[in-house]
């Protein structure tokens, strides 16, 4: 399920500039020299082919004022107005010995205003001087992606794409929690199985150090017969550095230090009723955090860790495997 979310989302994200243009008209101005113009039909040509390519709409209008009208309209947000000037300049060059030739040299400057419609609002996002004929023909695509960048920065599509999946600042996450113990700790509880809450936050602001407070509770399966029922709980603060926090997958080792709880029922040799005993004891932990950043807003987890305690006769450790989703804010 997830792999196929993840789908859905990257093919979202190749649609994103074609919804970006699906806002953007393009109106081509022309006067009567520069439509009589052959070095041009070129340039027009492909201008027109990789606007179609990038599903940008081509309105056929009379002048800028109507181009404008017809987007309030139709309910476009942008105008992108292409035109192209053009400068002749007269030269005469002497040939042979009594005569003259006259030659016009042609340089163009073609350029592109961006009309927001809704405040009127004008740029020029696009412009070259002194573009001679035969390189006039290689600027449309530049043109058309230009704009494709000038469109995206001002509608905010490109920066919501670049974080679209960035871990923010705040997360909480409720889990599973599988709990293992291990050495002298295996000798009365067997495993544990039950619930975790984190609060999660990075509170350095242009790096990826995180800061984490982890509470886990469990309900244990005795592992001696003397044991009529366990419980176990844990609390740690945690510290950790993100790696490729703004990436769909992330990954944080963290180490830690905290306490864990432990609250074990049961009758002592030839006693007649239970007697319980609290105990809790300090504790260091290590684990890793896998992060699967669906959307912007939440995670799914994975975070095996391994964790030891002390006060006991002997060493204590368990394994724990905590998995859930994180909310982030």
């Amino acid at each position: 399920m997830p792999f196929n979310m993840l789908c859905a989302i990257l093919f979202l994200a190749m649609l994103a500039p074609c919804s970006v243009f699906a806002e953007t008209a393009l109106f081509i101005q022309k006067d009567e020299r520069i439509n009589q113009d052959n070095d041009l039909d070129g340039f027009y040509d492909r201008l027109t082919e990789t606007a179609g390519q990038e599903n940008l709409k081509i309105l056929d209008c009379e002048d800028e004022d109507s181009a404008v009208r017809l987007c309030r309209e139709q309910g476009i947000s942008y105008l992108a107005v292409v035109s192209v000037k053009r400068t002749d300049t007269v030269r005469t060059d002497e040939y042979g010995k009594y005569l003259t030739r006259t030659i016009v040299e042609k340089s163009y400057t073609p350029s592109v205003a961006l009309i927001d419609i809704k405040t009127g609002e004008k740029s020029v996002i696009f412009q070259d001087n002194g573009v001679a004929p035969a390189s006039i023909k290689e600027l449309p695509d530049l043109i058309i992606y230009s704009l494709l960048y000038k469109t995206q920065k001002t509608s905010g599509v490109g920066d919501d794409s670049n974080k679209k999946f960035r871990v923010k600042k705040f997360g909480i996450l409720a889990s599973a929690v599988w709990v293992k113990p291990q050495g002298a700790y295996a000798d009365i509880i067997d495993s544990a199985f039950g619930g975790g809450f984190r609060f999660s936050a990075y509170p350095f602001k242009e790096n990826n150090i995180m800061a984490a407070v982890q509470v886990n509770a469990a309900r244990c399966l005795p592992n001696a017969v003397s044991i009529s029922s366990a419980r176990f709980a844990s609390a740690f603060f945690d510290a950790g550095y993100t790696f490729f926090r703004e990436e769909v997958v992330s990954f944080t080792p963290l180490a830690g230090a905290g306490y864990v709880f432990n609250i074990i029922n049961g009758k002592a040799t030839y006693a007649f009723s239970d007697s319980g005993r609290f105990s809790y004891n300090p504790a260091l932990s290590a684990s890793i955090e896998f992060s699967l950043n669906i959307f912007s807003g939440s995670s799914f987890i994975v975070m095996p860790s391994y964790t030891v305690f002390f006060g006991q006769k002997e060493l204590c450790r368990y394994f724990a495997l905590s998995g859930g989703v994180t909310a982030r804010f």
